[in-house]
Parts: C-alpha cells; structure tokens; sequence
C-alpha cells in the first residue's frame, strides 16, 4: 500500500491518503503525470491546491482514458478519486502551512 502524506507545519495535522497499487495508474491519468508518484514532493498547500483543482477537473471533464485506467476490482472508481480530492484541497486550505508528499510507500 502506498499513499499521499499530507503534514502541517505545526505537527497537528498528519492525514494519510491511501494508494492501493491497482489504482497508482487511474492516479498517473487524473495528475497527467506518467507516474503518480512525481506530482508532489512535500510540496507547499499552496502550490498544491491548483495542482488538485486541475486534477479534479480532469476527472470531471469525462476523459475516456481517465476512465480507462480505473482498474475493475477498484470499488472506489472515480468518485471516490474526486472526494479524495475534495477532501486534500480542504486540508490543504485550511492548514495554510502544510505540505503534500507524492505517492510514498506506506
């Protein structure tokens, strides 16, 4: 299992992200990266949240090859994708001072 970390500066906030690796290809396809584990590198919330929201407007636009690599034993499909999603930028906004780290193991 791998995830995306998200951390506060001050220590308060430590969520983790799950990644199960049938879903690391559905991931590559929504950032628009080749491997899902190059979008973040304990990157800023703030340099973040645009990465998210573009993303997040992948998903939504219907792309067939996001759809695609949503492997057919991975029963959160792209919803779930989408409030992950949801759920990242929320933190990242509210904790101004927390980074992201990409796919890491877990």
């Amino acid at each position: 299992m791998k995830e995306f970390e998200i951390v506060a500066a001050s220590g308060s906030v430590y969520e983790h992200i799950g990644v199960a690796d049938i879903q690391l290809p559905v991931w590559a396809k929504i950032f628009g990266v080749p491997d899902a584990s190059l979008v973040f590198d304990v990157t800023p919330g703030a340099e973040a949240v645009p990465i998210i929201d573009a993303a997040i407007a992948r998903i939504n636009s219907g792309d067939p090859e996001i759809r695609a690599a949503v492997h057919p034993e991975d029963i959160f499909g792209l919803r779930g994708k989408r409030d992950r999603l949801h759920a990242m930028r929320a933190t990242l906004v509210d904790f101004p001072d927390a980074t992201i780290s990409g796919i890491v193991e877990d």
